[in-house]
């Protein structure tokens, strides 16, 4: 049987005129973590670099509305202090993982989506912008 199956479902096949685009960010910070986990925990800071929010809940499995298109975005794990994955409609999944350190901490974001070619460069720009976000945060 060559069918891939997930559960009693037949898994979905690949787009074959997407193409899997992946963008990482590192920072460190001599700052407190709170200040880096506010923009994933609170309503003011997911609106500083997901959209503005129209729905906010901050449970796993939640799900958020955001921009002035109320795209649609979910929770998928949230593990204080050290990772959160947030799976959002324009973006795609973004990973964010936390190190503390004896004084302060290390972030790492990468985010992840299936692209057509149209949809990068519009990707490209939204992804740059969650970087300076926390690029922001890390050097106070």
């Amino acid at each position: 049987m060559s069918d891939n199956f997930v559960g009693f479902a037949q898994s979905p096949k690949l787009d074959p005129l997407r193409e899997v685009q992946t963008a990482t960010f590192e920072f460190e910070s001599q700052s407190e973590i709170k200040s880096a986990i506010q923009l994933i925990s609170t309503e003011a800071g997911l609106s500083s670099w997901l959209g503005k929010l129209a729905k906010f809940d901050f449970r796993q499995g939640a799900k958020l509305k955001y921009g002035e298109e109320a795209h649609g975005a979910t929770f998928a794990l949230i593990q204080i202090p050290k990772r959160f994955v947030i799976v959002a409609e324009t973006l795609g999944e973004i990973d964010i993982k936390f190190r503390e350190q004896k004084s302060g901490y290390q972030v790492s974001v990468s985010v992840k989506r299936a692209l057509l070619a149209e949809e990068r460069v519009q990707w490209e720009q939204d992804v740059a912008q969650i970087g300076q976000v926390f690029r922001g945060v890390a050097n106070g």
